[in-house]
């Protein structure tokens, strides 16, 4: 099991500490053996490896890994010609391009006043149809939590307001779909078929494909 592991690896890497330092140890500098020198090395070292993890994640970096910590969450990969990629919001916009690259790009954007935007999930569902991300609010039911499934799932969302902006970028060959309840929904000279959803929201789409719109509260364009 996990705990018996932790409890054999830890001793396990501390025995090396010790082996370093079975030859002395002097405390002055000067003095410092072998030992000393590799386990403060070793130190130096993670360090370093961190420090430039972070700068070049920072700087060169597309693929936030705590959405925690950063607001935005990013998804990139590629899909087979003829699937679909999904996104489907509840509070925010969604605007959907051509991609200039082989794969698909999706990047999400919370925003919030009063509450945590770590309440609100980016979860991706890759399937045989193609890949589904959506932004998962916190439940009203604890006992049934929502979900992200293709074509929907189960949404029962107590008042939150944290908005999430959907920015997609669709690759040749892969149809989209974006809905959303508040927000407007937009398509850019999109390469397959598009279907774009909202409630609250205008719709405009431009595709090499079908398009198929719907809004209660807006326009479509």
């Amino acid at each position: 099991t996990a705990s018996v592991f932790t409890l054999v690896y830890v001793p396990f890497l501390g025995s090396f500490v010790g082996l370093l330092l079975a030859e002395g140890g002097a405390v002055d500098f000067e003095r410092w053996d072998d030992g000393v020198k590799g386990i403060i090395t070793f130190i130096l070292v993670t360090i370093a490896s961190d420090i430039g993890g972070y700068a070049a994640g920072v700087l060169f970096g597309r693929h936030p890994m705590a959405p925690v910590i950063s607001p935005k969450k990013s998804w990139e990969g590629a899909i087979a010609g003829g699937k679909t990629l999904e996104v489907r919001g509840i509070n925010g916009r969604i605007r959907a391009a051509r991609a200039t690259g082989r794969d698909a790009l999706v990047t999400a954007t919370k925003h919030a006043e009063d509450d945590d935007p770590k309440d609100v999930e980016i979860k991706v569902v890759e399937h045989a149809g193609g890949v589904t991300i959506c932004a998962i609010y916190p439940s009203r039911r604890s006992s049934r939590p929502n979900e992200c499934r293709p074509g929907g799932g189960d949404h029962s969302m107590k008042d939150n307001d944290v908005t999430v902006d959907f920015e997609v970028r669709v690759p040749a060959g892969v149809n989209f779909e974006g809905s959303t309840v508040n927000g407007d929904v937009r398509g850019e000279s999109l390469p397959g078929d598009a279907e774009l959803t909202t409630v609250n929201g205008d719709v405009d789409a431009t595709a090499e494909g079908l398009v198929h719109a719907t809004t209660v509260n807006g326009s479509i364009d």
